[in-house]
């Protein structure tokens, strides 16, 4: 025990050095390096039963390459194969995690230092953690490669549905639908409007969004129908079921979906994880 307590106070001494370098300085794999000798030296004496390897697994993972680079990986290889005690076992149990994450990491850690500065910017003032992004490192480097939201290249000509207006019906909507239920608020010189009714020929509910004043927004009327039913081309969109030009006046007749919406659900559910991987999947499917 004596022993121990020497090697304990080298360890102090080893945190107070490291205490006065900066993270960045050379000096601290130096400080690690005796750090591991220290570590080694205890757990194999075996006098301290609560000794975990947790600082270990944090220098393994570290985000300061100078700590990486004083290898604690290998002493708890070394831990797991030559000793059987309780620290060996927890060495055991963490080997096999830490060798996936190193061999799966080594080769495309190098690509995030060939990244923008301005991407490197942002995974700094992310907050992100190393541990936290190393199992999903290709993921981490896409966003960071992502540039921001394309510009919208639909024109009301890139469709076979908004070519033209020839396939709009011009009879009076008002006739077809009935039980009509207004659901966007009733804001002075909007554009538009959304309600919900029911068809009268077979009382399907639908969604039906009325564009006002046709002889002035032409232009940013069709490209928005050409858009509608672009979207009907996939399946997890709502498809857009009829267009009526009517008394200066624009209807879109668009599937409705009686389940309710995402936004709101999310607060009050409890979804398994697999339930979320669907609902996000079906929705990066459309996009």
């Amino acid at each position: 025990r004596k022993w121990t307590q020497r090697a304990m106070n080298k360890l102090v001494v080893v945190f107070e050095c490291m205490a006065k370098v900066k993270p960045t300085s050379v000096e601290v794999r130096s400080y690690c390096e005796l750090f591991l000798v220290q570590f080694s030296n205890i757990a194999m004496r075996g006098e301290m039963k609560n000794l975990s390897i947790k600082p270990l697994l944090a220098m393994v993972l570290s985000e300061c390459r100078h700590i990486r680079d004083a290898h604690a990986i290998d002493v708890v290889r070394h831990l797991a194969t030559y000793f059987s005690s309780n620290i060996a076992a927890e060495a055991s149990e963490q080997l096999k995690h830490l060798e996936t994450i190193l061999v799966s990491t080594e080769d495309k850690e190098v690509l995030l230092t060939r990244l923008p500065e301005t991407a490197r910017k942002r995974l700094a003032a992310s907050g992100l953690k190393r541990e936290d992004y190393l199992e999903n490192i290709d993921v981490l480097i896409n966003i960071l490669q992502w540039k921001g939201k394309p510009p919208c290249r639909l024109s009301y000509n890139y469709t076979k549905f908004g070519d033209t207006i020839d396939n709009w019906k011009e009879e009076d909507p008002r006739k077809l639908y009935t039980e009509k239920h207004r659901i966007s608020s009733k804001e002075k010189n909007r554009k538009s409007y959304i309600f919900i009714a029911k068809r009268k020929a077979d009382r399907v509910p639908v969604t039906v969004k009325v564009f006002t004043k046709w002889s002035e927004n032409e232009k940013a009327i069709k490209k928005e129908i050409a858009l509608l039913g672009y979207m009907n081309q996939h399946e997890n969109f709502t498809k857009l079921l009829d267009v009526f030009l009517y008394n200066d006046e624009v209807w879109a007749i668009i599937e409705y979906c009686d389940a309710g919406n995402l936004v709101d659900f999310i607060p009050v559910s409890v979804m398994e994880e697999y339930e979320m991987a669907y609902i996000i999947r079906e929705i990066l499917k459309a996009l």
